[in-house]
């Protein structure tokens, strides 16, 4: 973990001494993590036994990323949240690049069945298709396991 910090010091480091036009040729996986790090989150409402938690967008985003990236058809590209007063999920907004060939309708099914899972499991609530809308946006098409890539 120090070395990937080291790392993230170092490139930040170089970057600063850059214009803004450095940051766009550092690596994607360094502005992610910078992101994460710089960036508040909102808090969502969870339950457990002992009653009401609170957990950041980020990380019900990264859990809901998580189960729709092991659908083998899909990759996400972003997953956002919407919150209703109060903090409680209302909706849910996931971009996807699909393996061409694939059927839309059904990667849809999918993708929605495994973000509410997701956001279920991490809040620990069982959320209806009637309580958390899951939106889906297709905004790109990818070569799929069968095709090689």
């Amino acid at each position: 973990m120090a070395m990937t910090d080291d790392l993230l010091a170092r490139a930040a480091s170089t970057l600063r001494e850059l214009t803004d036009d450095g940051w766009v040729r550092a690596r994607p996986a360094v502005l992610e993590r910078t992101l994460r790090v710089l960036r508040g989150s909102d808090s969502v409402v969870g339950r457990h036994a002992d009653g009401e938690f609170r957990a950041a967008t980020a990380v019900l985003v990264a859990e809901i990323r998580r189960a729709v990236d092991g659908l083998t058809t899909v990759r996400t590209q972003r997953v956002s949240c919407s919150l209703a007063d109060g903090g409680t999920l209302e909706a849910l907004a996931v971009e996807v690049s699909v393996a061409y060939g694939s059927s839309i309708a059904a990667v849809a099914d999918d993708v929605r069945t495994a973000a509410r899972r997701a956001a279920s499991e991490t809040l620990g609530v069982t959320l209806q298709p009637d309580q958390v809308v899951v939106d889906l946006v297709v905004d790109d098409v990818h070569r799929g396991p069968d095709t090689g890539a």
